[in-house]
């Protein structure tokens, strides 16, 4: 089988040759190639054997940098002052609206910097939300649909050829989008103290996530890497709060892209176990990262046996733990218990929990991709 038909046949729950290697590369291709853009990912095969996923982006963020001037809003202006922090500089941004003033203030790392890592986010002294009289002023910040993505979708497909699938990166309505006008503390205390506000907030970036879907799957995008992070069990969200309010938008946002034969890679790097079920209820494709303990909570035989065969589990060796800090012997014995217990009933695709990080020994990464095809076959 080729890279193409062997992540696309492991992402149906079909059949493969042997099992499929697709790690988040990060450092790996940084270390060999100098960044880990599509061009790069292709460039690493010819370093290693492996299957790769070229991950782009699926839709606008204009919330994320403290830059942003939303251009496509009519009747919006912003003004930005930058104070400079040494290594650091806070960004103070006002943003006019029809509706009236929005206010946030972020820090971030002056140009050059190295010390906060590769992409280091921002943090907020100020978010922009504070009271549901900003909610009508956030409506015209909302990015409109964007379909140059899925020009770029095709654009790979065509030049990856069998070598690789590529697929879109679209955000759940929290992750990059609401937590960047509200903490996520602030998120949770007003789901129990005044619901009908936060459900409002943060179904302004759903829906704009279906229409942006929807635009996506109309011209021709069919394999989606939906990333829900932020609604994690981690992120301290519980089961109880999950089935209520997430899981009925996984489920309407899955049923949107099945309605059009595409593929959900839905993403969390954190503790997974506790809403297997629910991702199985939502008919979900794919799960990423399948994160195992100390930082999640994966076990990978009980999995397996949930999913049966319903769910295709992809990642589950530690970033940091097994391929950073441990040795190539921690590396192969890992990867061999993966490849037996996710492996022997298909439905599998050995990753990572997320992406490998600056300083990880080389011999480590070799060993990595050593072991994965040995063990894969």
């Amino acid at each position: 089988m080729t890279t193409r038909q062997r992540l696309l046949a492991a992402s149906k729950q079909q059949p493969v040759d042997i099992i499929p290697v697709s790690p988040r590369l990060g450092y790996a291709a940084h270390y060999h190639c100098g960044s880990a853009s599509p061009q790069n990912i292709l460039r690493l095969k010819k370093t290693y054997d492996f299957d790769p996923f070229i991950t782009l982006d699926g839709q606008d963020l204009p919330l994320v940098s403290p830059f942003g001037t939303f251009r496509f809003a009519d009747g919006v202006e912003v003004e930005i002052k930058v104070t400079d922090l040494g290594p650091k500089r806070s960004v103070d941004r006002t943003i006019h609206t029809p509706e009236g003033d929005l206010h946030e203030i972020q820090i971030v790392p002056n140009p050059g910097r190295t010390q906060y890592g590769m992409a280091p986010d921002p943090v907020h002294t100020e978010y922009i939300v504070k009271t549901r009289d900003d909610l009508p002023k956030l409506k015209y910040l909302m990015p409109p649909v964007n379909i140059s993505f899925a020009d770029e979708y095709h654009g790979w497909e065509h030049v990856a050829g069998h070598e690789a699938v590529t697929r879109l990166c679209v955000y759940g309505p929290i992750g990059y989008q609401a937590d960047m006008v509200m903490s996520h503390e602030d998120l949770m205390i007003n789901y129990l103290v005044d619901r009908e506000f936060i459900i409002q907030l943060v179904d302004l970036f759903f829906q704009n996530l279906q229409a942006q879907t929807k635009a996506l799957l109309e011209h021709g995008v069919r394999y989606f890497h939906s990333s829900w992070y932020a609604h994690s069990l981690s992120v301290g969200w519980s089961p109880e709060m999950f089935r209520e309010w997430f899981l009925p938008m996984i489920r309407d946002h899955v049923k949107l892209i099945h309605n059009y034969d595409g593929i959900v890679d839905y993403y969390d790097d954190g503790k997974n176990m506790g809403i297997l079920e629910m991702l199985l209820e939502a008919d979900v494709d794919v799960l990423e990262t399948c994160t195992p303990p100390p930082v999640g909570d994966m076990n990978l035989e009980k999995a397996k046996e949930i999913c049966s065969g319903n769910i295709t589990l992809m990642g589950y060796t530690d970033l940091i733990y097994v391929i950073h800090r441990g040795s190539v012997e921690d590396i192969r014995k890992t990867v061999e218990q993966a490849c037996y217990i996710g492996g022997k009933d298909g439905s599998f695709i050995l990753g990572t929990s997320d992406s490998m990080r600056e300083g990880t020994p080389v011999e480590n990464i070799d060993a990595y991709f050593k072991y994965a095809r040995h063990f894969g076959k």
